[in-house]
């Protein structure tokens, strides 16, 4: 059983908003997702899911955190539930690969191991765009995939920040990942396609604003990054750890450096 997490808020923009609605849409209609469980931040926002089919919500009232999923998955999910968490402009590919996941992957060798999965840009036409050869080194990811139960001790960690919209939330995540699981970063197996065509947002552009959380990116010894151009058959095959590179500074998208550092003073 597959379940995805995503946050939903009613984006002012509405051209915007018809983009997140899409991409549930499109989550929605997979056969191999079972439950999508929508964290709202205003009640109100419901009232924008017409189609609820297969959803769950719940009112949280503020931006959804790692924390919120690793507690709800805990507690209210069986053992052996794959869940997926998605930022709210991604939806997954409709593949043999995520289709059978459990089998092909989480079962696969004796290792725990858990996945991230880089985005594939969308353009209006709903073709992938030629992808920057720099996002191979795995410094970002729009997807994180586990499977229940939870290494006791990874769940005490602390997932207090904002999934999405939070400058360095995957390379802290990654981060948290691998230090109890072989983490893989295998986008170009399983394939999440990223939604953002009416704001025609580029592969290094991330757009900040008022509501930008900023905790991940002033914890400064936990940012790492995954490469995605690893042997990744192979390394399933014989349950080898992946490579992993880990920051001595915290890594900051281009331009973001004055407003980092007017956070933390």
């Amino acid at each position: 059983m597959s379940v995805i997490y995503i946050n939903y808020y009613s984006d002012s923009n509405l051209e915007r908003r018809k983009e997140y609605l899409e991409c549930l849409r499109k989550n929605q209609a997979l056969d191999f997702v079972e439950r999508i469980i929508v964290f709202l931040e205003n009640q109100e926002d419901r009232n924008d899911i017409v189609n609820s089919r297969k959803c769950e919500f719940i009112n949280l009232g503020r931006r959804l955190e790692f924390r919120d999923v690793i507690d709800h998955a805990s507690r209210a999910l069986p053992a052996g539930t794959v869940i997926i968490i998605l930022n709210l402009d991604i939806y997954l590919d409709d593949s043999s690969e995520w289709r059978n996941i459990d089998q092909n992957f989480f079962q696969q060798g004796t290792a725990p191991k858990a996945l991230v999965a880089k985005r594939h840009n969308l353009d209006h036409n709903y073709v992938p765009t030629k992808e920057e050869k720099w996002w191979q080194v795995g410094n970002f990811c729009d997807a994180w995939v586990l499977k229940t139960p939870f290494n006791p001790e990874f769940v005490k960690e602390d997932f207090w920040f904002c999934v999405g919209g939070a400058p360095g939330c995957d390379n802290v995540m990654m981060f948290l990942m691998n230090a109890y699981y072989h983490t893989f970063s295998w986008g170009d197996k399983y394939r999440v396609f990223h939604l953002d065509i009416c704001r025609k947002q580029g592969e290094t552009k991330m757009i900040t604003n008022d509501a930008t959380d900023w905790r991940a990116s002033t914890r400064k010894k936990e940012h790492l990054s995954i490469p995605a151009y690893q042997d990744w058959e192979r390394l399933l095959e014989t349950d080898q750890r992946p490579e992993v590179f880990i920051y001595k500074k915290p890594y900051i998208h281009p331009g973001h450096e004055k407003l980092i550092d007017k956070e933390t003073q």
